[in-house]
């Protein structure tokens, strides 16, 4: 179940969709990308990484979560690439909240 809310988020980045991204999201959540420059904690924060990672992405890339996700009990851990290929390639360590929502993403960027 938890991988489903994590893959409506990367479907959301694919579609340049900020408020179906934060509609996954606790109030209280926080985001840690070191490609978008820092932490961000809380709703209008973690918006504003967002949008900044849709603007990375560019138009014409898009996130794809290769088939090496993996889920516990509160957390899902998801491998991704951008394509076309680009190099952007990562890990997301996903940990979630009590009703379901992200609680923590941290991104891991992985050289190619």
């Amino acid at each position: 179940m938890l991988k489903s809310v994590l893959q409506a988020a990367f479907d959301a980045v694919n579609r340049r969709d900020v408020d179906g991204i934060m509609s996954n999201w606790s109030s209280a959540g926080v985001y840690d990308n070191p490609m978008v420059g820092h932490a961000a904690t809380g709703t209008e924060a973690v918006r504003q990484c967002m949008v900044a990672l849709v603007n990375a992405v560019g138009s014409k890339n898009q996130f794809l979560v290769v088939d090496r996700m993996s889920e516990g009990p509160s957390h899902v851990i998801a491998e991704w690439h951008v394509e076309p290929p680009d190099g952007r390639r990562g890990v997301h360590v996903a940990d979630f909240d009590d009703t379901g929502k992200l609680k923590s993403v941290t991104v891991y960027p992985r050289a190619s």
